[in-house]
C-alpha cells in the first residue's frame, strides 16, 4: 500500500533532527521535510501552496484563525520553546539595567505581534505593571530597513507603533540613540561584537525566577497541518503528532549520554540534570491537556493586547483527534 506523500517543512532543532534525518518515520506517510529559517516559514508558508506542513509561529497562527483564516489546522506538537527576558537589547553604555525602566521607553520590534513580543509585553504588564499603552513602539527591519511585514496588525487603540519602512533599520535608530531598546528574538550582530548589551545583565536569573513563580515555560511554535489535507487523511493528524513526540523523546535520550558529549556544551550533561530537577521529569511536553496552562495564558495576553479578532478556545485550535493526545499513554 503506497505511503501518502508530505511535504513538512521545520527549523533544525535537536526536537526536529529526528525527522530530518528520516531517524523518525511517520506511519502510512512519506515525508519530504525542508528545513527553513523562521522568517522563511513565518513569512512563505501562509501564501505557499508547497507545503502540507509545518513549524508555525504560535501568534501568527491564533492571530490568523481569529481573522477566519481556515488554510491550516495545528497539532499540540510544541518544537519552540524559550524564556523572553533574554531577548531585550540596550546600548552598552544605556543606564537600562531592569524591566521597570521601561516605561516611557522608545522599544524596537522586528514585529509587534510576534509571539516573542507578545511574551514580553505580558511579563511587563503582569510583573511591572506596564502597559502597552506606555511605550513607544517601532516597528522594522533588525540590520537591514524592510517594510515586510509577517502579518498586519491593526494598532490597539491607545498603543503608538510607528513603522519605520526602508527609512531606516531599528539597529542604526538604537545606535543614534534614537532607540532606547530592541525586542529581538535573533541576537543582532553587534552584541558579538560587543557594541550592545541585554538589557538585563542576569537575564538566567530573571527567568529562572519568573518560571518559579508562575510555573510557565512559554511556548513559541506549534506545527500546522493543511486542512484540506487532513479532510482526506484524518489520520495523519495523529501520527503526525506522534512523529514529532519521538523525536523529541530521542533528543532527551542523547541529552542525558554520557558516554561523550553529544553536544558542544562542556557541562551539558549537568546542565541537563539541574534543568530536570527544576521543571520535573518532563519539562517540554506536547499535547493540548499538558499545555492548558500555557496555552490559556497565551490566548488571554493575545485578547488583552487586542491582537486577535475575538476569543479563542483550544478545541478550535487543535485538530479534534489530538485534543486528547498524552505522551503518557502514546509512549
Amino acid at each position: 500500500m503506497s505511503r501518502l506523500s508530505v511535504r513538512l517543512a521545520v527549523t533544525y532543532s535537536d526536537r526536529t533532527e529526528a525527522l530530518v534525518r528520516g531517524e523518525v518515520q511517520v506511519r502510512g506517510a512519506e515525508l519530504a521535510v525542508t528545513v527553513a529559517t523562521t522568517s522563511q516559514l513565518f513569512r512563505d508558508l501562509w501564501r505557499s501552496q508547497d507545503i502540507d506542513a509545518a513549524e508555525m509561529s504560535l501568534a501568527t497562527y491564533c492571530i490568523q484563525v481569529s481573522r477566519g483564516v481556515q488554510d491550516f489546522i495545528a497539532i499540540p506538537a510544541f518544537p519552540s520553546r524559550m524564556f523572553r527576558h533574554s531577548s531585550l537589547y540596550v546600548p552598552a553604555g544605556s543606564s537600562l539595567e531592569s524591566l521597570d525602566q521601561l516605561a516611557g521607553a522608545r522599544v524596537g520590534v522586528p514585529d509587534y505581534a510576534m509571539t516573542a513580543a507578545v511574551w514580553v509585553r505580558y511579563i511587563l504588564q503582569s510583573e511591572h505593571g506596564i502597559s502597552p499603552e506606555e511605550i513607544m513602539w517601532v516597528v522594522g527591519g533588525l540590520e537591514e530597513p524592510s517594510s515586510t511585514e509577517r502579518i498586519k496588525v491593526r494598532a490597539p487603540g491607545g498603543v503608538k507603533i510607528t513603522q519605520l519602512g526602508e527609512r531606516a533599520s531599528l539597529m542604526e535608530l538604537l545606535r543614534s540613540g534614537e532607540l532606547d531598546a530592541v525586542l529581538t528574538p535573533r541576537a543582532p550582530a553587534d552584541f558579538r561584537r560587543g557594541n550592545i548589551r541585554r538589557l538585563l545583565k542576569s537575564p538566567k536569573e530573571a527567568e529562572r525566577a519568573w518560571f518559579l513563580r508562575s510555573g510557565i515555560f512559554p511556548i513559541m511554535h506549534t506545527v500546522v497541518v493543511r486542512r484540506e489535507l487532513l479532510r482526506s487523511n484524518g489520520w495523519l493528524a495523529d501520527e503526525l503528532l506522534a512523529g514529532f513526540a519521538e523525536a523529541k523523546r530521542r533528543a532527551w535520550e542523547r541529552l542525558q549520554e554520557t558516554d561523550y558529549l553529544p553536544y558542544g556544551l562542556v557541562w551539558c550533561v549537568e546542565e541537563n540534570l539541574e534543568q530536570r530537577a527544576l521543571f520535573g521529569a518532563e519539562h517540554w511536553p506536547y499535547g493540548v491537556a499538558a499545555n492548558q496552562a500555557v496555552l490559556d495564558l497565551f490566548l488571554e495576553a493575545l485578547a488583552d493586547q487586542r491582537l486577535v479578532d475575538r476569543n479563542l478556545s483550544l478545541d478550535e485550535l487543535f485538530a479534534e483527534s489530538t485534543l486528547g493526545f498524552s505522551e503518557e499513554r502514546n509512549p
